[in-house]
């Protein structure tokens, strides 16, 4: 049985003597209220001026609501999101290791425990603000939404050459492109479900330009085990059966590189490094379904040729 079966998991059971807990502490939880929505909606705003998170990623209604997610914890923000299942947990900090793994900007984590008064502790992880005070921040659906030339649903990646139209100059297209595929390739070897949502990628403007945001949200990955050849996002379709995105595959330069750092990665690896970096133990059954993931995307990369065999 996988541990994320198990009704009474805490985080706790992972931790050690040695692990290191950042505790948050609150009066209360702010909570969606319909009659309060014209506070809340101003709550939001002031969070939002003093993070620099787009307003619409904090409140639009009942049902996104993550006020109560947000804790100021000595002059910083911190994002807190309760883990009720071990996965989850996992499935977040390993989500981080791999992104820096594929050389992309991430959000960082810390095991927390939230300490309402006269509610039980909760335990899961907070990660700090990570929005630059001198950037602006989109989500990348609503570049989607706002130009023409982008769709949602596309039937393959598209979206790569598409997203020339938000870019300035070609050095900046060619560097948002290249965070893109990185991306993909990223989210294919995570069997990342949610994380390709246009919701959860931002881009944020940079005086050299537009840019992916460090990427966050990890929690849906290894996850649909028959489908793991297609991830389907509204931004885009990544399917390793599909000729068109086999032909992109093989005959793009970058994607050939970022595949053969997919079959060079290192599953166990990085397993270990969640357990050094915070002293926890995964365990067995949850290891074994890492591994069983991993062997699987590795295979789908043989089977469908996506990487050329160098001439002997």
């Amino acid at each position: 049985m996988m541990t994320n079966e198990t009704e009474d998991f805490t985080i706790i059971d992972c931790c050690t003597d040695e692990t290191e807990i950042l505790e948050i502490e609150c009066e209360k939880l702010i909570r969606y209220q319909q009659d309060k929505e014209e506070e809340l909606d101003l709550l939001a705003q002031y969070i939002s001026q003093e993070t620099n998170v787009p307003k619409s990623s904090i409140f639009t209604g009942e049902f996104n609501c993550r006020i109560e997610n947000w804790h100021k914890i000595n002059g910083e923000y911190y994002y807190f999101k309760p883990m009720h299942d071990s996965l989850s947990f996992f499935n977040e900090l390993l989500g981080e290791v791999i992104s820096q793994y594929f050389e992309l900007d991430t959000v960082h984590y810390k095991i927390a425990k939230l300490k309402v008064k006269g509610k039980e502790e909760q335990y899961g992880i907070a990660s700090k603000n990570f929005c630059n005070p001198k950037y602006t921040y989109k989500a990348l659906i609503d570049y989607v939404c706002e130009t023409d030339s982008l769709h949602i649903f596309e039937k393959d990646l598209r979206i790569l050459d598409k997203i020339k139209v938000i870019c300035k100059s070609e050095g900046e297209f060619r560097l948002l492109q290249d965070d893109l595929k990185k991306m993909f390739i990223r989210h294919f070897y995570n069997a990342q479900g949610d994380g390709g949502n246009g919701q959860n990628i931002f881009l944020m403007s940079t005086p050299n330009g537009i840019r992916l945001a460090p990427l966050l949200d990890y929690e849906m990955a290894y996850i649909g085990y028959a489908d793991l050849h297609r991830c389907f996002w509204d931004i885009g379709e990544l399917d390793v059966t599909n000729p068109r995105t086999i032909h992109l595959f093989r005959n793009d330069t970058r994607f050939q590189e970022l595949l053969c750092k997919l079959m060079d990665a290192n599953m166990n690896q990085f397993i270990s490094e969640i357990e050094d970096s915070f002293k926890i133990k995964v365990p067995m059954e949850d290891k074994s379904h890492y591994i069983k993931y991993e062997t699987r995307i590795k295979e789908l990369v043989l089977e469908n040729n996506l990487i050329k065999r160098k001439a002997s």
